[in-house]
C-alpha cells in the first residue's frame, strides 16, 4: 500500500512539479487548488502527509492546519513564498510539522515528508534510483525568479515562474 499525499497549491506548474516528483517517489498523490476542494478531497479519502501552500484563492492555509488539528495528527507541511519569522512561527504553533519556503529543493521536501512520516511511526528510506532531475529541482516563487534566475523552458508559459536545475548550467 502506497502512502496518500495530498498537495494544496493553487500555481499548477509548482503543483505539477511536486505531484510527478513525489508519484516517482511511490506516493499516491492527490491534488487540490483551494482549501474547499481540500477539505471535500480529505473528507472522502484522508491523506497521509498534507503539502499545504500557505496562500490560497479562498483563504489562508492555517484555517485548514487549524481544522485538520481540531480532528487528526496528519504530518502537515506548509510550502509558502513567505519568508517572515513571525509567520513560519504562528503555522507551527498552529499544528504545522514543517515550513519550507520557496524556493525549495524537490528532495529537501521528500526528506521532510520523510521525517514527518518517522515522528508519526512510519519509517522510510530515501529513494534507491539515485536523484532523478526532478528531486534535484528547485521550485522557485515568481518574484525570485523574476530577481535571480530564469523561467524553466521545458514547460509551457504561465503565469507561475519556476526553475529545475539539474546541476548543470548547459541542460537549460
Amino acid at each position: 500500500m502506497s502512502l496518500r499525499v495530498l498537495v494544496v497549491e493553487d500555481h499548477s506548474d509548482i503543483r505539477a512539479l511536486i505531484q510527478s516528483s513525489l508519484s516517482v517517489e511511490g506516493y499516491e498523490v492527490q491534488t487540490a487548488v483551494s482549501l474547499s476542494e481540500a477539505r471535500a478531497l480529505m473528507q472522502h479519502s484522508p491523506p497521509d502527509v498534507v503539502v499545504l501552500d500557505q496562500g490560497l484563492p479562498d483563504g489562508d492555509g492555517r484555517e485548514l492546519v487549524q481544522e485538520v488539528r481540531r480532528h487528526r495528527s496528519t504530518p502537515i507541511i506548509i510550502v509558502s513564498a513567505r519568508h517572515q519569522e513571525a509567520q513560519k512561527i504562528e503555522l507551527l504553533d498552529a499544528g504545522a510539522d514543517d515550513y519550507l519556503a520557496k524556493p525549495f529543493s524537490v528532495a529537501e521536501l521528500l526528506a521532510r515528508i520523510r521525517v514527518a512520516l518517522r515522528h508519526r511511526g512510519t519509517s522510510l528510506a530515501a529513494a534507491s534510483h539515485g536523484t532523478s532531475w526532478m528531486t534535484s529541482a528547485l521550485i522557485w516563487p515568481r518574484a525570485s525568479c523574476r530577481a535571480t534566475a530564469r523561467c524553466c523552458t521545458s514547460r509551457p508559459p504561465s503565469s507561475t515562474c519556476w526553475r529545475a536545475w539539474s546541476g548543470a548550467p548547459a541542460a537549460w
